[in-house]
């Protein structure tokens, strides 16, 4: 074929002319409360430990896609079956039967052998979605108690476009798809719709460009100067200027993006149903986050909860993926209990901060003190900056407050705070770094945007200590101190591990021993040998080969070692390359053993926590776990 040149200026006027006729997207990203407790309950049961080792992973970023997703089927429901695509382990359908009691589920995966979280009245069918024949067979041969949805979370490529071929021909009340991975449609012919691009000016030699614009998409939202980010971003730096910078760029990758979604919905509409396109998740949580709609009788478009600009910006040097993982569990956790969300989402902002979300700012600042102080205690967040509003751009901030001085100002990034002082000195603000009454904090959000609040000291003092939320159990001083952070880390081990030292019989591979032998103690527990000891743990840095020659000699039940990833440093790679390779070796030495690997907040960012246990230990303990939390 010859080549055919496409011009960016003009690709870039039909995607404009192209949304035009569109209707505005519905943002419709918020929070569910049933939903994040489900989820918590499915991943932290004892019978799904094989499926899963470790939440985080899941609750971090997975986990506020399922539970918006989840609470836009739900609230068009009820279904009494629900067949998922592309099922995986197929937890957003076991998720969905959690929330509709009787519903069968019917999980559609290509890959055989899957473990996955199916439950009492699920199938799961090995089928690839491309031949559409079986697949409408498979659709229209189903058991029908009910009305029938189809959903498929994040569906891969022109495997979407598949699906909704079949669709098409087959009898179904209501449709929900995520598509994801847009660059694997390698043709123009993949794409289910070309005749609604083709109505709109494109022609099929354009599609790979219209697909290399809308992967601008995915990239960081982030405009901070955050490291990460601009090595995401580099290759296309070189087009700023073309496209008139980057946020533009990224606007018309979400416009690009949104026309392929709409011309799949327009498929759906021509045969029958009610469609619409909204934006179902945090573009944080994921930039795959438009959701296909499709109704064939909708009983009404139930209304859209956004998530609000408004809450705390944690600063946690290194740490920011470790806290956003521990927030959501503490928050999974409340919510299977049947109480309120603890705070509505979590958003990493960068390596080094984490943003958490809510309506009410001195009620998170509340809820963070009573049911977090672990993150202060452990000294991994140093900082909190709150923020009730957000602007574009400084100039915006509403200075002077309506509110009596005198001021503190709390800025972050630094770089910002030159510019914060000479507006506040423009306005006229009294300042006074200890003799304040009132802090106006402005912090650089996720986006690039800035938040900004203004609060009385009663409410948030930036001075206050953050280690002053809960005094340490023993007020260990000094050299003492060693011992007050391993009894937090103990604490730590006990609330998300389910590990509790207390009445066992340690055996200690550490170069802190008499810190840890002051600490076990002040817990209840006791040093005791080889063939005595119902716990082994092991800490000791470098000569951590040791300690692992003597995890995989002792007979007891369970064991917990702290490896240090630096140790892996000459086998090269980066730390994420490092940690693997030291699991691997860990896995080969303790072949037969029960692990799980775990990143908590006691960690440095070149450490990781295993936990090493017999299997009816680990179920006993699983069980334990869900009590405790």
């Amino acid at each position: 074929m010859a080549h055919v040149d496409v011009s960016w200026p003009e690709l870039v006027s039909k995607i404009r002319c192209g949304c035009e006729s569109l209707t505005e997207l519905v943002v419709d990203d918020g929070p569910d409360s049933r939903a994040a407790a489900a989820i918590w309950k499915l991943l932290t049961a004892p019978e799904h430990c094989a499926v899963v080792d470790r939440c985080d992973v899941y609750l971090e970023r997975h986990g506020l896609q399922l539970e918006s997703l989840c609470r836009q089927i739900v609230a068009r429901g009820p279904f009494g079956h629900v067949v998922e695509f592309g099922a995986g382990k197929a937890l957003l359908g076991r998720v969905l039967q959690e929330l509709m009691p009787g519903a069968a589920v019917t999980s559609i995966e290509i890959n055989e052998g899957v473990l996955g979280f199916d439950g009492a009245h699920a199938a799961r069918i090995v089928q690839d979605v491309n031949d559409t024949e079986r697949v409408v067979q498979l659709l229209r041969g189903l058991q029908k108690d009910g009305r029938v949805c189809v959903v498929a979370k994040h569906l891969c490529g022109s495997a979407t476009d598949a699906l909704l071929r079949a669709l098409v021909l087959s009898s179904v009340d209501a449709v929900f798809v995520a598509p994801c991975c847009h660059s694997k449609i390698k043709a123009w012919d993949g794409y289910c719709n070309a005749k609604f691009l083709a109505d709109r000016g494109f022609a099929s030699h354009e599609w790979p460009m219209l697909i290399k614009l809308l992967a601008v998409s995915r990239l960081p939202l982030d405009t901070t100067g955050d490291l990460a980010a601009e090595r995401c971003f580099s290759s296309w730096r070189r087009w700023e200027s073309t496209f008139g910078g980057r946020a533009a760029m990224l606007g018309l990758g979400r416009r690009a993006r949104l026309l392929i979604e709409e011309g799949r919905a327009e498929l759906l509409r021509a045969a029958g149903f009610h469609a619409q396109v909204v934006e179902y998740a945090p573009a944080t949580s994921t930039s795959e986050n438009m959701l296909i709609i499709a109704e064939s009788a909708p009983k009404g478009v139930p209304a859209a909860i956004r998530m609000p600009r408004s809450g705390l910006i944690l600063h946690a040097d290194g740490g920011a993926l470790r806290v956003a993982q521990y927030l959501m569990e503490l928050r999974g956790a409340a919510a299977a209990q049947g109480g309120d969300l603890l705070w509505l989402s979590i958003v990493p902002c960068s390596d080094d901060a984490v943003a958490i979300l809510g309506l009410d700012v001195e009620h998170l600042l509340a809820s963070v003190k009573e049911n977090a102080a672990l993150l202060a205690q452990l000294r991994v967040v140093s900082n909190i900056y709150p923020f009730s509003s957000s602007v574009l751009s400084l100039d915006e901030l509403p200075f002077p407050p309506q509110v009596q001085g005198p001021f503190r100002l709390a800025v972050t990034p630094r770089s910002l705070m030159s510019k914060v002082l000479e507006m506040a000195s423009a306005a006229g603000m009294e300042l006074s770094p200890k003799q304040f009454s009132a802090t106006v904090s402005v912090c650089r959000l996720w986006d690039g945007s800035l938040g900004y609040s203004c609060l009385p000291r009663g409410t948030w003092n930036p001075v206050e200590d953050l280690r002053s939320w809960e005094a340490c159990p023993l007020q260990l001083q000094g050299e003492e101190a060693a011992v007050c952070r391993i009894l937090y880390r103990l604490e730590e081990w006990r609330s998300r591990l389910g590990v509790i030292v207390s009445g066992a019989g340690v055996l200690l591979h550490t170069h802190q021993e008499e810190a840890w032998r002051k600490a076990l103690e002040a817990s209840g527990a006791k040093l005791a040998s080889a063939h005595e000891a119902s716990i082994v743990i092991v800490d000791w840095k470098r000569s951590f080969s040791d300690g692992l020659a003597l995890l995989a000699e002792s007979p007891a039940p369970l064991a917990i070692a702290v490896i240090p990833i630096a140790v892996a440093a000459k086998q090269g790679g980066g730390k994420a390359s490092r940690a693997s390779q030291m699991l691997e070796e860990v896995g080969r030495t303790l072949s037969g053993k029960r692990l799980s690997a775990h990143h908590l907040l006691s960690n440095r960012d070149q450490e990781r926590t295993i936990v090493l246990r017999s299997i009816t230990l680990f179920l006993d303990v699983c069980w334990l776990r869900i009590c405790i939390v």
